[in-house]
Order: structure tokens, then sequence, then C-alpha cells
């Protein structure tokens, strides 16, 4: 299917191109861009942590409560997959903090590394 033409008989996808490298930066280079790329997705990371830390025991509540239905046990499988959800929200979030302790050490070293072979 041929694209849309407008009033003047240019092709949509002509103006879009046209309208989104006008609105570009033109200062920003590609080195700078890919910084705050990788900034960006490290601040989103780190946002995942309160989101970790309310799901698991939310998860949990209803789990527990499900069961505690199910088996006539209230409150002690609420309780026990509420602690379940928090140990495992928990772990996520240590897990999550020590890979990008990681990937941040690597950034570093690799930062190290081209500023040497730059001064040699």
């Amino acid at each position: 299917m041929p694209p849309e033409q407008d009033s003047e008989g240019r092709k949509n996808d002509e103006r879009n191109e046209k309208s989104s490298s006008e609105s570009r930066p033109k200062s920003v280079s590609s080195n700078s861009a890919s910084k705050l790329g990788k900034r960006l997705n490290t601040i989103g990371s780190l946002g995942m942590i309160p989101v970790l830390l309310a799901a698991g025991p939310i998860i949990g509540i209803f789990i527990g409560q499900w069961l505690d239905k199910k088996f006539d046990s209230s409150p002690w499988l609420t309780v026990l997959f509420v602690i379940l959800g928090f140990v495992a929200g928990v772990r996520e979030m240590v897990q999550l903090l020590k890979r990008e302790k990681r990937i941040e050490q690597e950034k570093k070293r690799k930062d190290s590394n081209d500023t040497g072979s730059a001064s040699n």
C-alpha cells in the first residue's frame, strides 16, 4: 500500500523524517547521547527497587489469603507468604544492585583504558 500524500503531494514518510531530523539538537554528539542513554538506563534500573520491594509482599498477601481460605489456616499462610515475598524482593534488589555495580566498574575500567591508550 503506497504512503498517503498531503495536499502538496509530499509523502507522509518524507515529512515525518524531515520534522524529526529538524527537532534533534545538532550539538549532541553520539558519545554524549550514549552516556545519557546509559545514565537513563541506570536510573530506570534503580527505579525498580521500590517496585521490587512492594510487589513481593503484595503478591504474598493474595497467595496467602487464597491458601488460608482453602485450608482454613488464617492468618498463618498469609504471614508466611508476605515474609517470603519480602525476602524475594530484597534478594532481587541485591542482585540488581550487584549488576549495576558491575556495569559501573566495567564502564570505569573501559574509560580508564580509553584514556590511557589516548595518551600513548
